[in-house]
């Protein structure tokens, strides 16, 4: 399950594309009750296509202990890291990651 909040959208002069970014909270269902499985936001592109929203690319970033921004936090709590892990595996298989775009 996961929670987003306060997203702030800038959409460009002529109404086609818009960038942006939204925090997000995950939260984990474990055995040993609810656990915060990661924070961190969203900067997201959409561009406007037929008169529908889509997402162009969106890239998430997780937020680092500010005393150790080295520490593999994500996988950290015992019971949610399991979790966690598995989702770390699955993303590595999907691939190379895509350069950032330059700015328009």
């Amino acid at each position: 399950m996961a929670h987003h909040k306060l997203p702030l959208y800038s959409i460009s002069k002529d109404g086609q594309s818009a960038s942006g970014k939204a925090a997000t909270l995950q939260v984990i269902a474990t055995r040993s009750g609810y656990r915060i499985g990661a924070v961190g936001e969203y900067r997201d592109k959409f561009v406007k296509i037929d008169n529908n929203w889509l997402i162009e690319c969106r890239r998430g970033e997780e937020v680092k202990l500010p005393e150790d921004p080295e520490f593999p936090i994500l996988n950290a709590d015992p019971d949610a890291g399991k979790i966690i892990q598995k989702l770390l595996d699955a993303w590595d298989d999907l691939g190379e990651p895509i350069p950032e775009p330059p700015n328009k």
